[in-house]
C-alpha cells in the first residue's frame, strides 16, 4: 500500500462529511508540480508544520530537489535576516544568541544621537554545550548553515582538542559534529571555509594547512558533511594566510576565497586564492592594481576581504586614518576592480583594524563587523557611523549573518527547544485558532497566507477550514486573472 494511498485513506476515515472528504480530495489530487510551487511561496516554518499534516506532506517536503529548490528560492529573497553572536564568560561556557536583523527597526533610531539598539536576542541550545567547552568560532555560514569550530578543554591530558567541529542549522534545530582527520590540530597556519557544492548538492568544510611535512607545501582537506566523507588534496606550492578572523574564507560563485600568498609572506606576491568547491581546484585572482595610500603614510596597511552585494571586495585600512574599499564588478576579471568608497571615519580601537561587511542594504547602508565587541551601521553616501548594539547584552567577537532556510544535513541528531519564559503574542496562532473555531469566517489576507494557514488547518484535520481557505484562494486567484482575461 502506497504512502499516498494510506494517506488517502486516514484522512477519509477522518473527515465528518462527504464535502469535507471532496474539498480535501480535490487538494491531494492536484499534480505534484502543482502542490510544489504551491509551497515553495510558503516560509520555513510552514514547510515543517506541513510535513506533520501526513506522510505524503512529509515526503514530498523532504525530497532533496524541493529542500533545494526551496533553499535557493528563499536566500535569493534576503528576508529577515538574523545575526548569531556569541557572549564568552570567564569559567564559563560560552552562550549563542540569535537576534533578527530588522532594517525598518535600525533605521528609525538614525536620527538618534545613541547606539542602535537591537531588541528580541533568543539564548540559544547548541550541540556542544558542556563545561569542558573553552572557545569556540563561526568558520562561516551557507544557505542558513552555521559551521563552528571547537575547542575543549582536556583536563587529563591538560591541553586545548581544536579538531572539533559542527555544523549547524539554527532554525530546524539540526545539527551535525565530526573530527578532523590528518590536518595537525596544533598547526596555527590553517585556513578555514565552508560553502555549498551545488553539483552534488552537499555542504564541505575546507581546511588548508600552511605547512605539510615533509614535502614543506601545503595540503587541503575537504570534509563533505552529508555523504560523511573526507578527501585530501596534495599541493604543489605552500601557502600562506592570515590568522584570525581574517583567515575564514569567503563563499560566493561556488568558491571559497582567502587573502594570501604563495611561499613565504611576500607583500608583492599577495593575492586572492579562490577554492572551487566542485572542481576542487586553486584559482589565482589578482588585487587591485594603483592602490594609492594616504599622502606620507609609512604605517602599515591591514587588508579584509568580504563580499559586497553579490560581488567580492577588499577593504584596505591604512592604520586608523582611511580606508579604501574596492569591490570586482565583474568575478574573475581583473579590470573590474573599482574603488567604491573612502572613509576617514573610522571607530576608534586600540586593536588591529578589522573590516568585513556582514549586510548590505538597498540604500547604501551596511552592517559591518569592525571586530571585537564593535558591530557599526555606515551610511557610505554621508559616511555616518553608528554603533549597534543588542540590549542588556555584551557580543562577543563570533558573528555571522545567516537567513532561516529548511537545508538539510542528512542527520538525525536535533537541538532541544529551549524554554524562554513569559507567552509570546503569535498573529499568525491567533488566526489558526480563529479559522478552526469559525471555519466559515476566512479573514481577509494574501493569497500566500492564504494557502499557509490552509495548510497549518489541514495538519489539525479540520476539512471544513481547508475548503473554506481553498476557495477564498481560487477566488483571489479568479480576481486576477479576470482583468487580463477581458
Amino acid at each position: 500500500m502506497s504512502i499516498a494511498y494510506r494517506t488517502r485513506f486516514k484522512i477519509k476515515q477522518e473527515a465528518k462529511s462527504k464535502e469535507e472528504e471532496e474539498a480535501i480530495t480535490r487538494w491531494l489530487n492536484l499534480p505534484e508540480e502543482v502542490s510544489d510551487e504551491i509551497f515553495l511561496k510558503l516560509p520555513g516554518n510552514s514547510i515543517l508544520s506541513s510535513r506533520c499534516a501526513c506522510k505524503l506532506f512529509n515526503t514530498r517536503l523532504s525530497k532533496r530537489i524541493f529542500i533545494k529548490n526551496h533553499v535557493n528560492l528563499w536566500i535569493q529573497t534576503k528576508n529577515s535576516p538574523k545575526l548569531l553572536f556569541s557572549q564568552s564568560i570567564r569559567d564559563n561556557p560560552p552562550m549563542i544568541y540569535s537576534i533578527p536583523i530588522d532594517f525598518p527597526s535600525i533605521s528609525s533610531q538614525l536620527s538618534s544621537l545613541s547606539s542602535v539598539v537591537c531588541d528580541g536576542a533568543v539564548l540559544m541550545n547548541y550541540p556542544f554545550l558542556s563545561n569542558k567547552t573553552h572557545y569556540h568560532q563561526y568558520l562561516g555560514s551557507c544557505n542558513g548553515l552555521i559551521c563552528l569550530k571547537i575547542d575543549r578543554v582536556d583536563y587529563e591530558r591538560e591541553h586545548l582538542c581544536t579538531n572539533y567541529f559542527s555544523v549547524l542549522n539554527p532554525f530546524t534545530r539540526q545539527f551535525k559534529e565530526f573530527r578532523m582527520q590528518t590536518v595537525s590540530t596544533f598547526c596555527y597556519g590553517i585556513a578555514y571555509g565552508f560553502g555549498y557544492d551545488s553539483e552534488i548538492d552537499d555542504y564541505k568544510l575546507v581546511a588548508i594547512s600552511d605547512n605539510d611535512e615533509p614535502t614543506g607545501c601545503s595540503s587541503i582537506e575537504v570534509y563533505a558533511v552529508r555523504s560523511n566523507s573526507w578527501s585530501r588534496i596534495q599541493c604543489t606550492v605552500k601557502y600562506s594566510f592570515y590568522v584570525g578572523k581574517r583567515s575564514r574564507g569567503v563563499f560566493l560563485n561556488g568558491g571559497l576565497h582567502w587573502l594570501g600568498w604563495i611561499g613565504t609572506r611576500n607583500k608583492s606576491s599577495e593575492a586572492i586564492f579562490c577554492f572551487d568547491i566542485s572542481n576542487e581546484i586553486v584559482v589565482v585572482i589578482p588585487l587591485p592594481e594603483n592602490i594609492i595610500p594616504p599622502v606620507d603614510f609609512l604605517g602599515q596597511v591591514y587588508k579584509n576581504l568580504g563580499v559586497w552585494g553579490d560581488s567580492i571586495c577588499v577593504a584596505f585600512v591604512y592604520d586608523r586614518l582611511r580606508l579604501d574599499v574596492w569591490v570586482m564588478l565583474k568575478y574573475g576579471l581583473k579590470e573590474s576592480w573599482t574603488k567604491l568608497f573612502t572613509t576617514t571615519r573610522l571607530p576608534r580601537s586600540n586593536r588591529m583594524p578589522f573590516w568585513k561587511p556582514l549586510l548590505c542594504f538597498n540604500n547604501g547602508k551596511i552592517l559591518v563587523d569592525y571586530g571585537l565587541e564593535q558591530l557599526v551601521l555606515l551610511d557610505t553616501t554621508s559616511e555616518a557611523l553608528k554603533s549597534v548594539v543588542v540590549r542588556d547584552i555584551t557580543m562577543g567577537d563570533n558573528r555571522e549573518i545567516y537567513v532561516e532556510t529548511i537545508a538539510s544535513l542528512g542527520s538525525s541528531t536535533y537541538l532541544e527547544r529551549r524554554n524562554t519564559n513569559g507567552t509570546v503574542k503569535n498573529r499568525k496562532r491567533r488566526l489558526l485558532r480563529h479559522v478552526i473555531n469559525n471555519p466559515n469566517q476566512v479573514p481577509e489576507l494574501s493569497g500566500s497566507a492564504l494557502v499557509e494557514l490552509a495548510l497549518q488547518t489541514l495538519a489539525c484535520f479540520n476539512f471544513k477550514a481547508v475548503q473554506s481557505f481553498m476557495d477564498a484562494y481560487l477566488l483571489m486567484s479568479l480576481k486576477h486573472l479576470l482583468p487580463v482575461c477581458v
